[in-house]
């Protein structure tokens, strides 16, 4: 309804949330190679947190380990003492589940704290204002967007590296 006028045959079909856990946490261990994931989530956001709760069960059942799986609330805005944790559990990939917005604010702290690890994400990372706009680093993120014929903002989706 771009134009304001209803459209007869248009119809918006997309992946459901566990989906994208599952996918991910695939992803993450048969193309990345990644054995060792941490996962930090919005304990108060239902999106966030079936995402995350999904994703570790997927990682695990796939023979990798789950070294972090740790939560904050809505309102946080400092990820140094969750940051600390996945630093220490020497995981190799770190899964965030949120949106763009709060993503972020945790990618800028984790490069900030000189960390190596592989960011992955959802769709929920898709956002035409892109989390560059907080400061954030875009290079070397890799998310799931929903629409994938469509380059997500100022990156190309799951499996293509984000280039800042």
């Amino acid at each position: 309804m771009a134009d304001g006028k209803r459209k007869d045959y248009m119809f918006r079909a997309c992946f459901i949330d566990p989906f994208q856990g599952a996918v991910l946490a695939k992803f993450a261990q048969d193309t990345l190679k990644k054995k060792n994931a941490a996962v930090l989530y919005d304990a108060s956001n239902d999106y966030s947190k079936g995402i995350a709760e999904v994703f570790r069960d997927a990682f695990r059942k796939q023979g990798g380990k789950v070294a972090a799986f740790e939560s904050y609330g809505k309102d946080d805005v400092d990820f140094s003492a969750l940051l600390t944790k996945v630093k220490a559990s020497g995981a190799d990939v770190l899964f965030l589940p949120d949106y763009y917005n709060k993503v972020g604010l945790i990618a800028k702290q984790a490069q900030e704290r000189g960390m190596k690890v592989q960011l992955i994400g959802p769709d929920g990372w898709d956002s035409r204002t892109s989390s560059r706009s907080r400061g954030a680093p875009s290079r070397g993120v890799l998310l799931q967007p929903l629409f994938p014929g469509r380059q997500a903002a100022g990156g190309r989706g799951v499996g293509e590296e984000v280039q800042g």
